[in-house]
C-alpha cells in the first residue's frame, strides 16, 4: 500500500533513518549469542547497544577470535543485526563444536549525559563553518556519507560550483532508502544555525511521494528517542520545513509549502534559532536567496543537535521510482552563506 501522507511516510521510515550514536548506561562489555547459525554464518541481534557508544567488537568461534572493524560493528548495531561468516576462519578444527561456542562481544563506553545546557548561538570554529564541494571528486570535506537502496557518488556530470557535485540515487527497489552526506555539529537550545545546499532535481515527476533533502538530528545522543528537523517534500510534491521525533511524534510543519525548481540548480538555505517554545524559536527558509517561509514555532525539544545531513536524506520507497538528484556546496554555518551570484 502506498504511503499516503508525509507523517505516515515518516513513521514508515523511523527505523531506517537512525544513525550512529552514543548512549549505553554504563561502560563495559556486552556479549551476545547468535540468534541463528548454519553451516556458513552466524547472525547476532545487537539490541540495547547504541552504535556511537561502541568502541570495539569481536567474535569468538571456539578458540579463535576475530576482531571486527569498529565501523562494521556500529553499522550492524544501527540495523540491530550482524551477519558473521565464521567459515572464513582458516583451518578451523572441529567446526560443529566451534559453532556451538560462537559468541559476539562488544566493548562500549559510558553515555554522554543527554541534557545539554542551554547556550546562546554557537559560532563555528573558523567563522566560515563547513562546506562540502566534492572537489576533486571525493568526500573528504564531510564527516561521513552513506547509502541504502541507492548510492551517492561524486560526479562531473554537472556542478553548481567548480567541476564536481554528488549524484544521490535511489534504485527503485520499493524499500525505504537514503543516499546522503553528513557533518558532525554540536548545537544546543538557543543556537542560531544556518544550513543549506545547492540541488538539481531533473524531474519532480520522477521523485518519491515523500523525501527529505536536508535535515539535522540528535541520534548520536538519544538514539531512537531522538529528534529531527529540516526540509521535507510532502505528498503534494512541494517543500516545507518540519520537525518531528524518530517515532513520528511531535510532528509539526514550521513554514508554508513552496515550489522547488526542476531541471536547474537552486540554492536552498535554512536559518533556525533552536527552541522548544513558540515565540522563542526562529524558522526561515530561503530559495535562491529569497525568503519563502518563516515562523516562530518551536522547532526542537530543546536538546543537543549532533549532525546535519544533505542529499536524499530519507525517502519512502513504497512510492519511489528509480531516480537521482544532484547535490553541491553542502553547507553548515553560523551566518547566511547565500547563493552564488
Amino acid at each position: 500500500m502506498l504511503v499516503r501522507n508525509a507523517r505516515g511516510a515518516a513513521t514508515a521510515l523511523a527505523v531506517l533513518l537512525l544513525l550512529v550514536v552514543p548512549g549505553t548506561a554504563v561502560a563495559g562489555k556486552r556479549s551476545f549469542d547468535p540468534v541463528r547459525q548454519g553451516p556458513r554464518v552466524a547472525v547476532f541481534k545487537l539490541s540495547g547497544v547504541k552504535p556511537g557508544n561502541i568502541r570495539a567488537g569481536r567474535v569468538r568461534v571456539g578458540r579463535r577470535v576475530v576482531t571486527l572493524r569498529t565501523r562494521r560493528i556500529r553499522t550492524a548495531a544501527r540495523h540491530n543485526r550482524l551477519r558473521f561468516n565464521w567459515r572464513r576462519i582458516a583451518r578451523l578444527r572441529h567446526r560443529s563444536r566451534a559453532r556451538r561456542r560462537t559468541k559476539l562481544t562488544v566493548t562500549v563506553r559510558p553515555a554522554v549525559h543527554p541534557k545539554a545546557p542551554a547556550t546562546p548561538a554557537i559560532p563555528l570554529s573558523d567563522g566560515e563553518g563547513m562546506l562540502g564541494t566534492f572537489e576533486p571528486g571525493a568526500f573528504g570535506e564531510f564527516d561521513g556519507h552513506s547509502a541504502e537502496s541507492g548510492a551517492i557518488v561524486p560526479t562531473t556530470e554537472r556542478a553548481y560550483d567548480g567541476t564536481h557535485s554528488a549524484k544521490a540515487s535511489y534504485n527503485g527497489s520499493g524499500d525505504n532508502g537514503f543516499a546522503r552526506t553528513w557533518f558532525e555539529v554540536h548545537f544546543n537550545d538557543g543556537s542560531d544555525i544556518w544550513y543549506g545546499g545547492a540541488f538539481y532535481i531533473p524531474s519532480k515527476k520522477a521523485m518519491p511521494c515523500w523525501y527529505s533533502l536536508m535535515r539535522w538530528d540528535n541520534y548520536i545522543t538519544y538514539g531512537s528517542g531522538g529528534d529531527v528537523g529540516g526540509i521535507e517534500i510532502s505528498t503534494s510534491g512541494r517543500a516545507r520545513l518540519m520537525r518531528q521525533d524518530y517515532s513520528a511524534d511531535n510532528y509539526a510543519v514550521l513554514t508554508r509549502e513552496f515550489d522547488m525548481p526542476e531541471g536547474r540548480w537552486f540554492w536552498l538555505e535554512v536559518h533556525q534559532r533552536l527552541s522548544d517554545r513558540d515565540g522563542s524559536a526562529l524558522n526561515q527558509v530561503f530559495l535562491d536567496g529569497r525568503l519563502v517561509g518563516a515562523s516562530d514555532k518551536a522547532n526542537s525539544r530543546g536538546r543537543v543537535v549532533n549532525e546535519v545531513r544533505h542529499g536524499l536524506v530519507a525517502l519512502a520507497g513504497e512510492c519511489a521510482p528509480a531516480g537521482s538528484i544532484f547535490l553541491d556546496r553542502a553547507s553548515v554555518s553560523d551566518r547566511m552563506r547565500g547563493p552564488l551570484s
